[in-house]
């Protein structure tokens, strides 16, 4: 199952990013090489931080002890509905 969603992560932003620079509103040249270079370097962006959120996400206690061992602190989740931070 999660080796169906990492291969999703992979390859789902340069199909989204296909499909948008497709559109006839872009009016892509065919005689330019330089766009092509455009939307590859959108699609790696993307995909990079679909895989650094995904991992932000998932490996959350790895990170706050990460960042715990260099001495450094995580910032802490407020709880929702206090009186002073509602003011």
């Amino acid at each position: 199952m999660k080796t169906i969603a990492v291969l999703t992560m992979a390859f789902l932003p340069a199909t989204f990013l296909a499909a948008m620079f497709s559109m006839p509103s872009l009016e892509w040249d065919t005689s330019a090489p330089d766009k092509f270079v455009v939307y590859w370097v959108c699609v790696i962006l993307t995909t990079v931080a679909t895989f650094g959120l995904w991992a932000g996400i998932t490996q959350r206690q790895q990170i706050r002890e990460l960042l715990k061992s260099a001495g450094m602190q995580y910032p802490k989740a407020r709880a929702k509905g206090k009186k002073e931070d509602l003011v």
